[in-house]
């Protein structure tokens, strides 16, 4: 079978699980502490220790669900459908911004990622790419996509997931499209996470004509653009992301308000 395929390449194991009561919608772990931060439906931030998974701090960031969250030494930005906010770490509002013209309730912004290059530029995708520099609020670049964005990571290039099932990878300059791949033909990338080469995705396929959460993680070796095989998901999973100091290490936040941490070997 497929999963048996998978355990002869790779072992999975739980390093523990934390409830937040609330749909999550958004993580971030922190590099500046031990400490990871997750944002839920009802718009509220949250930290959590490391270690035992105890509640650190909270407070309230959006009026509307947590999109994601990039934790600055400056304090924590977070975005929603239409807005952008940073917030000292205990909650006191820093910088607040509407996403307009690009972006709407309507339209929303999906997700925002940092540039490497330059800390003060951050890209953003919906139904299109933007390049922005959140120093000055100002929108530098455009690109125009096929199908809307789901999901951004940016490593050497920037990766894009769409609703069209598959991930495009862009120049971080011009945000051309150099490669893609179709993870889930037909469907949607609900999330994915990438660390060096290996990529992690989540996701709906299509069957019958309807939409069916896939029960698998689908593993990728970008070197060569080809599948490491599939691992079972204990839970529909909503987010992914690879623990930035833990090698191989990455959360999947589930629908049910759950985190579980898994380790690739």
């Amino acid at each position: 079978s497929r999963t048996n395929q998978t355990c002869t390449h790779m072992s999975l194991s739980w390093l523990g699980v934390c409830e937040v009561n609330e749909p999550i919608t958004a993580l971030s772990f922190d590099p500046f502490e031990e400490l990871f931060w997750v944002g839920n439906e009802q718009g509220a931030i949250a930290s959590f220790t490391n270690t035992e998974f105890a509640k650190y701090s909270g407070f309230i960031g959006h009026e509307r669900p947590v999109g994601g969250i990039i934790v600055e030494d400056s304090g924590i930005l977070s975005f929603s459908a239409d807005r952008i906010r940073l917030h000292h770490r205990r909650g006191i509002p820093a910088l607040d911004l509407k996403t307009s013209p690009h972006f709407s309730v309507e339209d929303p912004l999906v997700d925002l990622v940092q540039s490497t290059s330059n800390r003060n530029m951050f890209f953003l995708g919906g139904s299109s790419l933007q390049l922005m520099d959140l120093s000055q609020g100002q929108y530098i670049h455009s690109f125009a996509l096929q199908a809307g964005c789901t999901q951004l990571e940016m490593e050497r290039m920037l990766c894009c997931a769409h609703t069209d099932g598959s991930i495009t990878f862009h120049d971080p300059r011009s945000l051309n499209e150099e490669s893609r791949v179709h993870v889930f033909p037909g469907g949607i990338v609900q999330d994915f996470t990438v660390q060096g080469h290996v990529m992690v995705a989540c996701g709906f396929v299509k069957k019958r004509g309807q939409m069916f959460f896939d029960p698998y993680f689908h593993l990728y070796d970008l070197r060569y653009n080809r599948s490491l095989g599939n691992i079972v998901s204990p839970t529909p999973t909503l987010k992914l992301k690879f623990h930035p100091t833990l090698s191989s290490t990455f959360a999947a936040l589930s629908s049910d308000g759950q985190c579980y941490m898994f380790g690739l070997q």
